[in-house]
């Protein structure tokens, strides 16, 4: 992922922001913090860098005196724009090597897997809260 962001001026953990962003409109950086399930510290000084880079603007939250929102710059949004095209099209070049069947089958797989993995993490929650499993 790293490598499709070359030339690009951001990094994996600022895409990440910015791909949040870009879903919400805006979003205060407890809420960013929670979706993106990372540390605290990890997305202030995310945000930090992106505003120090123009990529992102910050305004009053109307909701709370003392919060902000942060939402995408014009910029920004295109640059996530063009990421986003240039995967898809990656994407496609590479699945044409592909029967249906075979990336059904593969789809499938993938989401055994992830229900599988949120199952665990789920029991893992429900231990270190004491619930029962």
């Amino acid at each position: 992922m790293e490598r499709d962001l070359q030339g690009t001026g951001i990094t994996v953990g600022q895409r990440a922001i910015l791909e949040a962003l870009s879903e919400a409109k805006s979003a205060t950086a407890p809420m960013l913090t929670d979706w993106l399930d990372v540390k605290r510290q990890f997305v202030a000084r995310e945000l930090k860098a992106l505003l120090e880079a123009g990529m992102i603007e910050k305004t009053p939250n109307p909701d709370r005196a003392r919060s902000f929102l942060y939402r995408l710059t014009p910029e920004s949004a295109e640059l996530i724009g063009a990421i986003r095209e240039r995967e898809v099209l990656t994407f496609a070049a590479f699945s044409d090597q592909f029967t249906e069947d075979e990336l059904l089958a593969f789809r499938k797989i993938m989401e055994a897997l992830y229900a599988n993995m949120l199952a665990g993490e789920n029991r893992d929650a429900q231990q270190e809260d004491g619930s029962p499993s």
